[in-house]
């Protein structure tokens, strides 16, 4: 309706879709990392899960003696989401400074024809946030959209700012606790359902 992109001088011609998207099998054996190291490096959401469980599982089975083990990560958790809550508080003013710079180093005439995109992309995120997800949550979840989305918003606002799942994980997985989701299935479907 809007025809976004218009002006943008783009063209897809000569671009061709992958000759093979993988499958099932494919896509299992990729959860489980050829290198430890690569996995955090190229931020495999779904290994380092993975990786996640196999150590949880070996802390479980070693019990008392892994003591010092949980205590440090509970310990760099709370450092983690506490340099996240000061990220969310300044990350408007960075993404302010990041279009300013655009227009001023690319000119306006450059990103005007993006604008018509943009404001397309937002309406219809507005739409399914504050059109859809009320309703789901209202008819199907039983809950009043009104309190989670006062208990959600530090972890929308991240993600917005942010646009990084993987960087809103630490704010998702408190803010999911404090909606009343039991913190033992928060710590595995947070990171699982952000990649999915």
């Amino acid at each position: 309706m809007t025809n976004p992109g218009r002006g943008t001088h783009l063209s897809t011609s000569g671009l061709k879709a992958p000759a093979d998207s993988g499958s099932w099998v494919d896509f299992l054996t990729g959860i489980i990392p050829t290198n430890i190291a690569d996995a955090f490096l190229k931020v495999n959401v779904l290994q380092i899960v993975f990786l996640a469980v196999v150590a949880g599982a070996a802390i479980l089975k070693v019990g008392e003696k892994a003591a010092p083990i949980l205590k440090l990560n509970e310990s760099l958790l709370e450092l983690v989401q506490t340099a996240l809550w000061w990220v969310i508080r300044l990350a408007p003013l960075g993404t302010l400074g990041l279009i300013g710079k655009s227009v001023a180093v690319y000119g306006w005439d450059l990103l005007q024809p993006l604008a018509t995109f943009t404001a397309d992309i937002y309406l219809g995120c507005a739409l399914v946030l504050f059109g859809v997800y009320p309703l789901l949550l209202r008819f199907v979840g039983g809950l009043n959209p009104l309190n989670f989305f006062k208990g959600a918003w530090p972890a929308i606002q991240l993600a917005f700012v942010s646009r990084s799942s993987v960087g809103t994980l630490p704010v998702t997985r408190r803010v999911t606790e404090r909606l009343g989701v039991p913190g033992e299935y928060a710590s595995f479907a947070v990171p699982l359902g952000s990649r999915s």
